[in-house]
């Protein structure tokens, strides 16, 4: 179960992987049963729109993030941070 299949960042996928592990180990699944789980799991966050939403939201942070300072005007700095404090 990837990230990208998760819709979550990669931190959320290692912590969803090793909860279905830990329960798979924990209830003596068998095979079928494991991928069952897997596929149960793959479809509850394929079809969250909050994981879809922290996803957007998580690349627009890495987009900004990545903005050189020095090649963006100030005027322009300034309406990122104003539309930023109109969503808090």
């Amino acid at each position: 179960m990837s990230a990208d299949q998760l819709n979550v960042n990669e931190d959320q996928a290692l912590s969803i992987r090793a909860e279905v592990t830990q329960k798979a180990i924990q209830e003596k699944l068998s095979l079928s049963q494991i991928k069952s789980l897997v596929k149960d799991t793959l479809k509850q966050y394929r079809n969250s729109e909050i994981s879809i939403n922290n996803k957007v939201i998580e690349k627009t942070v890495n987009m900004i993030r990545a903005i050189n300072s020095r090649e963006i005007q100030r005027s322009q700095l300034v309406e990122i941070r104003q539309a930023l404090l109109e969503k808090l």
